[in-house]
């Protein structure tokens, strides 16, 4: 039944997986997602600059924001250890702080 309402990118993945493999939906779902999943980047980028709406509370704001800083520190594997977490935090901010060259090499 997936097979037919996939079209794109995640027919392209589904027609790739081995036949016991595709019969899992577990895997295919796993599959699929991770196909979709956005680089560490993005999400850093969506968090960074995600802005609260007229229309949310303060709440929702807050979860949002909480969402996508998970997602990103997530995508960055690390694991939820605090020495792992410190130095993405301190290595982002050490980039906002050289010039862009060296920001580049």
């Amino acid at each position: 039944m997936l097979q037919s309402v996939f079209d794109g990118n995640a027919a392209e993945i589904y027609s790739a997986l081995p036949s016991e493999k595709s019969s899992d939906y577990d895997t295919v779902k796993q599959e699929v997602l991770k196909a979709y999943e956005l680089v560490p980047e993005a999400y850093r980028q969506k968090f960074r600059s995600y802005k609260k709406f007229d229309s949310q509370t303060y709440v929702e704001f807050a979860r949002e924001k909480e969402d996508l800083f998970d997602k990103w520190h997530t995508s960055k594997k690390t694991d939820n250890n605090f020495d792992n977490l410190r130095q993405l935090m301190l290595l982002e901010e050490f980039k906002q702080c050289v010039h862009l060259d060296l920001k580049t090499h």
